[in-house]
């Protein structure tokens, strides 16, 4: 086991590029293992296992989807920390973003954490939140973000 630990919660909604430079970048100076994360996050109004006719999107399929989904992701961040010779495992987990940052912040030892943000205002930020501001409130650790932005749209 590695003694310094980065945390590099990802998720799949926008480019990664940016999060992982300076993932490297922190990891080379530091001397970090780094251990990649995704946390599942159901939308609101996917229904409860169950409550639909078989075959219909519920929870358990939805995360189950999502779940292979984000290990795919993780599996090419991986070989890129990997190319860069940093020492990288990955974890995906279901719940609270912002929580489940937390957590695994403090499971895992983590010496510090690297995520990006989108950087939203106004009504979708009041909306949606800000995980990154959730984690940096919650963090026992000090926490790195970057400003990532989506250049498809």
């Amino acid at each position: 086991m590695h003694d310094n630990v980065l945390l590099v919660p990802v998720d799949l909604a926008g480019p990664t590029e940016p999060v992982v430079q300076m993932a490297c970048k922190l990891a080379a100076c530091f001397d970090y293992a780094v251990t990649l994360l995704h946390v599942v996050h159901l939308p609101i109004g996917v229904p409860p296992a169950g409550a639909l006719p078989l075959g219909l999107l519920d929870t358990d399929t939805a995360r189950g989807m999502l779940g292979e989904e984000a290990g795919q992701h993780l599996e090419t961040l991986h070989a890129a920390f990997h190319a860069r010779g940093v020492p990288v495992s990955h974890l995906v987990r279901q719940g609270d973003p912002a929580i489940t940052i937390g957590e695994v912040a403090d499971e895992i030892g983590a010496s510090h954490i690297v995520m990006g943000t989108h950087g939203r205002k106004g009504l979708e930020r009041a909306l949606l939140g800000s995980v990154a501001e959730r984690v940096l409130r919650r963090s026992g650790c000090p926490l790195t973000i970057v400003r990532v932005r989506d250049t498809t749209g």
